[in-house]
């Protein structure tokens, strides 16, 4: 790094002399060994010259780099609008020298159009990163094959609707978009080699200052010599390097400065702003634009094309006119469908018996792109008017008869591309049974032989899911589950992870209801459960509140699907409602409920682990409203009084503890990770027994009944151990050993009576 004109800048050195190198110089480079080789010897002498190792991007290699600037936050917080890149790519990915920004390499190449907007940049030529090795808590450490998620990124930045907005402040200059005009100016002569230069591609010259010196002027002829516009659709080009902000003249003027004068000095003549594009250049356009969002189907019998109507793209179907005489014979009229729709991908749903469906991408009334996921059987519905709805819902318009031709086309569309896709998290079984996948509730998979699986973008958790560091919410629970006499803060932090167990073992869904007097830490030991995966904040994420509705209950129960689901305060719900509540949990599947349209819908499964919390348990919360108390429902969710749990903690001790709001979303991905790893997931029935074994321990008899009420407790210390084993719950295994103490030997010394209907610790 040296300082020039005030500003720290990236300066490359050759490994192999030592002396500067030049990003468009390749003897100037070396190898990663020898890169790591010098780097170290400058590390231990005393005249240090380099301050890390840089990757070089070049269009010989199939490399594509994202910088994304300024996206961490000072707590470690990534910004939103930058997460689905992250999340899409899920290829290497390191936080930046700076601290605040992410490095990331896929392998594919750039699509033509845009390279630099806001803080996201796109290379594969002509620059280089400042490697440093720190990848970004749970992302992948491989650099992975991501041509499609390149496209659909670049896409969505940099689509239609992507366009760069400018004034026509400068007398001539051309009206409308001017990335529009130069789209349209790569179809024109000599047209792609100016968008070879637009991308990056500098090969066919000298250097890359002629290709600057040549864009430059293309720029000039088109834009009317306007500096400005220049400058601005410059800086966008794959061309634009650090260079050209330096200062490269007595008089002050940077290399851009004065390349762009040198451009305009040289160009005589100007682009006719007036002058008609040909058709030809106009559908080409219209092609370039929408077919990344919106290919084209291919359906016999029917042929399709970009049509324009009130200078919006369009698709029209072509159609055969009547015959009228000898010179009409073959001819055809293009008649208008809707507005853009494509199929860019077929479906299989992993939780539905790999069911196929489409993903249908939509131009929205705002012109934004949206994604759509149906099953094929959707098509068939109500003769297709629950499509037609979800389409129109979606922002589609479509034309007189438009909506049989759409119809038509998606039961025939067969798209290349197939994504694995479910429609909520947990553990899945792949590949006729023989690999499993875990989605994670933010959309993250992990699974056997790198299967990449979709968690449908609808189904996904909205709010923050991930905040801190792993390390922040460890010392956090730490305090927790040593916090004197507060055993129950254990129970929250190993509940977190017995979702996982529970889908492994085939155990069916079951919890506890933590009950006692207010201000005892309910609610806390659920945050701290939620936390292992989301934000704990209630009413976001997995921590909610039990003022709800049946049907709601259910789709909470399966966002929770594999993982915890935690809701607050019995007191919200009628204890008639909560006795169906527990059975209709239990059952891991919903009701069978009617559509509008009088179809059939589908049912809703799950299985998770669920933690209640109330001032009353749940037997005295359904008699006092006249229900009737089952033995089996205290089997199925027994009550854990916690009116003896110490409420007296320091308030050191519960800012320690509260830290969990800004250090989440980290330790159930850890978990996971763990379990694959170590082959977990392929060991249901020796976990089940374990788990069997555990509870007729805790219960100390061989009653069903009593072993049955164990069994959410057992779940709980399993989960406990494999926590310590996997160094997910504490950095210190002497924590996690404290916590299996406490459930096993505190929490389960139960005042039972005949029904088996009371757990107290």
């Amino acid at each position: 790094m040296i300082e020039r004109d005030g500003k720290q800048t990236k300066l490359p050195i050759n490994p192999s002399t030592g002396s500067n190198a030049k990003s468009n110089d390749p003897s100037t480079w070396g190898s990663f060994d020898k890169a790591v080789s010098y780097y170290n010897a400058q590390l231990n002498s005393n005249k240090q010259k380099c301050d890390g190792i840089g990757f070089m991007f070049t269009l010989n290699e199939s490399f594509v780099g994202v910088d994304l600037d300024h996206c961490i936050s000072e707590s470690g917080k990534l910004d939103t609008s930058i997460r689905n890149i992250v999340n899409t790519l899920n290829s290497y990915t390191e936080i930046s020298p700076s601290g605040r920004g992410l490095h990331i390499i896929t392998k594919g190449k750039l699509p033509p159009g845009g390279r630099k907007k806001g803080n996201v940049e796109l290379y594969e030529s002509g620059r280089y990163f400042t490697i440093t090795g720190n990848i970004f808590r749970g992302c992948n450490k491989h650099v992975e094959n991501r041509q499609n998620e390149i496209d659909e990124i670049h896409a969505e930045i940099w689509g239609t609707n992507a366009k760069t907005k400018h004034t026509n402040s400068v007398s001539g200059r051309p009206k409308g978009d001017p990335h529009e005009l130069l789209t349209t100016s790569f179809h024109f002569t000599n047209g792609s080699k100016n968008e070879q230069l637009w991308n990056g591609d500098f090969s066919g010259y000298p250097s890359q200052s002629e290709a600057d010196l040549a864009f430059c002027s293309h720029l000039a002829w088109l834009f009317q010599k306007d500096a400005s516009l220049i400058d601005s659709i410059f800086r966008k080009s794959g061309l634009y390097r650090d260079k050209w902000d330096v200062t490269h003249s007595a008089d002050g003027s940077t290399y851009g400065q004065m390349t762009i004068k040198k451009a305009i000095s040289s160009t005589d003549k100007t682009y006719n702003t007036n002058q008609n594009i040909s058709s030809a250049n106009i559908v080409a356009l219209l092609n370039g634009q929408a077919r990344n969002d919106y290919p084209l189907l291919e359906i016999k019998g029917i042929k399709f094309r970009y049509g324009r109507d009130n200078a919006k793209t369009i698709i029209e179907r072509e159609a055969k006119r009547k015959y009228t005489g000898k010179s009409d014979k073959h001819s055809s009229a293009y008649y208008p469908v809707s507005s853009l729709y494509g199929i860019p991908a077929r479906l299989r749903y992993i939780d539905k018996s790999d069911a196929s469906g489409l993903r249908i991408n939509i131009e929205g009334f705002d012109g934004s792109l949206k994604s759509l996921d149906i099953e094929r059987s959707f098509l068939v519905k109500a003769s297709g008017n629950e499509l037609k709805s979800e389409l129109l819902a979606a922002g589609l318009r479509i034309y007189p008869d438009g909506d049989k031709i759409i119809l038509a086309t998606l039961k025939a569309a067969h798209p290349d591309k197939e994504i694995l896709i479910t429609t909520k998290p947990g553990l899945f079984q792949i590949d006729n049974h023989k690999n499993f996948a875990f989605v994670t509730p933010d959309g993250k998979s992990y699974s056997d032989n790198n299967h990449q699986v979709e968690l449908s973008p609808n189904e996904r958790i909205t709010a923050p899911y991930s905040c801190g560091s792993f390390e922040g919410w460890k010392d956090a629970i730490r305090t927790a589950t040593t916090a004197p006499g507060c055993p129950h803060f254990a129970l929250g932090v190993m509940a977190a992870f017995v979702g996982p167990i529970l889908s492994i073992a085939k155990l069916d869904t079951c919890g506890i209801n933590l009950s006692g007097f207010t201000s005892k830490g309910k609610s806390t030991a659920q945050m701290l459960a939620a936390s292992a995966w989301s934000t704990p904040k209630l009413g976001c994420g997995l921590f909610q509140s039990m003022r709800t509705t049946d049907n709601a209950v259910e789709l909470l129960a399966t966002k929770a699907n594999g993982t915890v689901l935690l809701l607050d305060d019995i007191a919200h719900i009628d204890g008639r409602d909560l006795g169906a509540m527990i059975y209709t949990l239990s059952s891991g599947s919903s009701k069978s409920r009617m559509t509008q349209l009088s179809t059939l819908q589908s049912r809703q499964t799950w299985n998770t682990f669920a933690i209640f919390s109330g001032e009353k348990s749940l037997e005295e919360k359904i008699k006092s409203a006249g229900g009737s108390w089952q033995a089996g429902m205290s089997v199925r969710f027994p009550d854990v009084d916690v009116t003896d749990v110490n409420e007296k903690l320091t308030n050191e001790t519960m800012r320690s503890i509260n830290s969990i709001a800004e250090n989440y979303g980290h330790a159930g991905h850890k978990f996971i990770e763990a379990i694959f790893n170590n082959g977990l997931h392929h060991k249901s029935s020796e976990l089940k027994q374990t788990i069997l074994n555990a509870a007729r321990h805790l219960a100390n008899s061989e009653e069903s009944q009593l072993i049955r009420a164990a069994i959410p407790f057992a779940l709980i210390q399993i989960a406990g151990n494999f926590a310590k084993e996997f160094e997910t719950a504490a950095q210190s295994s002497d924590v996690v050993t404290e916590f299996s103490r406490k459930v096993s030997v505190v929490c389960f010394r139960r005042r039972l009576a005949d029904s088996a209907d009371l757990v107290s610790p």
